[in-house]
């Protein structure tokens, strides 16, 4: 595998991966109070603007969030930079 092809297909894959996993860390334990109707509809949105208790988890979202982003972005324009 070359690096243009890495560039082109693996560093968006692997963008995503990195979305998915962080995005998973900050909603499953939602879920699961949601399964056992812990979660009612104003407390989820509570906890998304008040996430004293999910600090954690959000910095883990954000950051996933910042990494997925830059990773894109940066293989994004090291593919284009090989091109030339």
């Amino acid at each position: 595998m070359n690096i243009k092809a890495f560039l082109k297909w693996g560093t968006p894959f692997l963008s995503i991966l990195i979305l998915l996993y962080c995005s998973w860390i900050y909603f499953c334990p939602l879920i699961i109070m949601a399964k056992h109707g812990q979660l009612t509809l104003s407390s989820f949105f509570k906890s998304l603007v008040d996430s004293r208790e999910y600090y954690i988890q959000m910095y883990i979202l954000i950051k996933g969030v910042f990494c997925s982003a830059m990773l894109f972005i940066v293989g994004n324009y090291f593919y284009r930079q090989v091109d030339k």
